[in-house]
């Protein structure tokens, strides 16, 4: 007679791919939380972005060509209206006005980038039209 010390008790794969779809859920419910998060985040940003283009930039470009890159004058006005209101609270770190063809006009930061084009058109066209865009990305930043 020939007894079998190792005795099968049933497969483990079911218990794997249990693991592994409850991994993956948790991995799409984080993500979603993630685009929801940023997502709020850009909607209350957008009134602030508004009120900051009707009161400070829009006095500062008032009679401005705005299809090239501002004059000097023009643009340290633009840096003295900026510095007294919401660059000097620090809650914002960087302005850019475009142009309407995607042609950088003014960057608050990185002046010798007068010339670069913005990597969303469409995103311009649309604020053109008068909605609501924004445009998300990461840049490195020095620290303070």
């Amino acid at each position: 007679m020939i007894i079998g010390i190792n005795e099968r008790k049933g497969s483990r794969w079911p218990t794997f791919i249990v693991l592994a779809v409850l991994c993956g859920l948790l991995i799409v419910g984080a993500g979603l939380m993630q685009q929801r998060t940023l997502a709020a985040k850009i909607d209350e940003q957008g009134p602030k972005a508004v009120a900051l283009t009707r009161q400070v930039i829009v006095p500062a470009t008032e009679g401005v060509n705005l299809t090239k890159p501002f004059p000097h004058a023009v643009v340290v006005r633009l840096d003295r209206a900026l510095d007294k209101s919401v660059v000097a609270g620090g809650t914002v770190l960087r302005v850019r006005v475009f142009a309407q063809d995607g042609t950088l006009l003014y960057p608050s930061v990185g002046r010798g980038a007068q010339t670069v084009g913005v990597g969303n058109p469409d995103a311009i066209r649309a604020a053109v039209a008068g909605a609501t865009t924004s445009v998300v990305g990461t840049d490195r930043v020095a620290v303070p």
